[in-house]
Parts: C-alpha cells; structure tokens; sequence
C-alpha cells in the first residue's frame, strides 16, 4: 500500500471516529438558542459578515418559524458548529432562500414540490480548524433532512468562494447569481 492510500485510510478512520463523537442537538430553549446566534456572530464577525453589534448575536425572522430547526453540532461536549433546517413546501413558504430568491422558488412549491433550505451554517472560529471534516459533519444534517422529508430538492445559499466546493463535494449547480441576504455584508447564490 502507498502513501495516498494509507493517508486516505487515516482519514477515514479519523471521520468514522468522529462520527461517534458528534452529537447533533436541537436548539429548543431560549440558552440553547442564544449559544448558536452568539456562535453565529463569531463566526460571521470574523469573516467581515456582520456589523459589530452591542450584543453579540445573530439571529433573523427565520429562526422561530413552525417550519425551521436549529441544531447545534458538538464534538466532545462542546458547541462547534450549527445549520439551521427550514421545510418549504406548499403550506410552508418562507426560509432565507425563500425571502432571497422567491422568484426562484416559488413556482416550485407551486408544483408542490418539497424543499429543503439549511441556512445559517457556522462553524465556531477558534475550533473548527482542529477538524477539517466539520463541514462534512455539519451539512449531514441537511442531506438527512432531505432523505427525511422526502425532498425533491435540497438547497444550498453559499458565499461565491464556496460554490466550487459545493459543486465538487455535494453535485450542487449554481442556479442563480449571488444576492445579498439580509443582515450579511456579503452576497450568497
């Protein structure tokens, strides 16, 4: 055996061990939720995304919607990441890609299709370079959404430097051009 494939080993034996460490948990009190939008601003402050702000947390509309769900992703008992899930379907119409790109999907839902938006992915600054599969452990939340909900479509809202590997790693296509979402400094598409 080579170097690659006993590096490809060693990495796969990390991710599967990792796999029994993450546990992914829904934000359901007002703490648990105040520990992500105060990740979020971390996370965003450093990436030049949001304004500073006195109190240190980001949240929107979309956060306590009957069709959207926060999860934290801890990794050894502590907070690393987080996405938000939102269920857009005929009855339920609003999410952040939604309000961005309505013209988009509208018609979709109108067909009755199924979507699923996650949003609001985060991964804690300080952390989560220890763990380069973070955005692995984190967005499996969204592909485990869509096999749940049965979802025609799973969506993506990702800055234009993330795109690349979204259309690598996931099979994701660029459907429209980067917009700015509300309360972020930079453009999504």
């Amino acid at each position: 055996m080579g170097p690659a494939a006993d590096t490809t080993t060693a990495a796969m034996r990390r991710s599967l061990n990792l796999l029994e460490r993450v546990d992914y948990r829904l934000a359901q009190t007002a703490a648990e939720k105040e520990e992500i939008y105060r990740l979020r601003y971390r996370a965003y402050s450093r990436e030049g995304m949001v304004k500073e702000s006195a109190d240190r947390r980001v949240t929107d509309q979309f956060d306590d919607l009957p069709n959207t769900w926060i999860f934290g992703v801890h990794l050894f008992g502590e907070l690393f990441s987080s996405v938000r899930i939102s269920l857009l379907n005929s009855e339920w119409r609003q999410s952040t890609s939604a309000h961005v790109f309505g013209e988009l999907l509208m018609p979709k839902l109108d067909r009755g299709e199924v979507l699923v938006d996650p949003s609001r992915f985060v991964a804690d600054p300080d952390k989560a370079g220890r763990f380069p599969e973070l955005p692995y452990l984190t967005l499996r939340l969204a592909y485990m959404a869509c096999e749940y909900f049965k979802a025609d479509l799973g969506l993506a809202i990702v800055r234009p430097e993330h795109q690349a590997f979204y259309r690598r790693v996931f099979l994701h296509e660029t459907v429209a051009e980067p917009r700015l979402v509300p309360g972020l400094a930079r453009p999504f598409g």
